[in-house]
């Protein structure tokens, strides 16, 4: 786990770094390049301040890896009410402008299942099921009702019988 910690680099200028933590306490030797902060204009500037914590979690990233960040930020979305600076960080990493050098981006996992091939299957299922029950359920009826299924939806008889078979 790391913390980001403050360390006073002169009156008006602070240096942000994350520190691991070990034993409730920060380690020596920073994790990363630490960010030297005008405290002044951070409290004045919000597009200064949206920088800066950009930058934090930039290193973040670069410290702790792509698994790690996607569970950071989604606990922070979760939060009943989470802090609009993060919202609109999050929204300018998926949508990035040319200046920017970080980007989110949202990938499918290629598992070969989604959510609305299941819900076609169910459908065509339910409808063979149907047919079967309208027709008596006698096995020389299965190929006249995945026919009919197939036409319906607008998909090939394959397509039916591949539904029926899955689970």
């Amino acid at each position: 786990m790391t913390k980001q910690q403050k360390t006073e680099c002169t009156d008006e200028l602070y240096e942000l770094a994350w520190f691991r933590l070990e034993n409730g306490m920060a380690s020596p030797p920073p994790l990363g390049r630490s960010v030297c902060v005008d405290h002044g204009r951070m409290a004045t500037d919000p597009v200064y301040k949206a920088a800066v914590c950009a930058a934090l979690i930039e290193q973040l990233y670069e410290i702790e890896g792509s698994a790690f960040f996607a569970r950071f930020l989604a606990e922070r979305l979760r939060e009943p009410s989470p802090d609009r600076a993060l919202l609109d960080m999050v929204a300018s990493y998926l949508e990035p402008q040319s200046n920017e050098s970080f980007r989110l981006e949202a990938v499918r996992p290629r598992d070969g299942r989604s959510l609305t091939k299941s819900i076609n299957d169910i459908a065509l299922k339910w409808a063979v099921a149907e047919g079967w029950r309208a027709l008596g359920n006698k096995h020389g009826s299965q190929k006249k009702v995945v026919k009919k299924v197939a036409e319906q939806f607008g998909v090939s008889m394959s397509t039916v019988r591949k539904a029926i078979r899955s689970k």
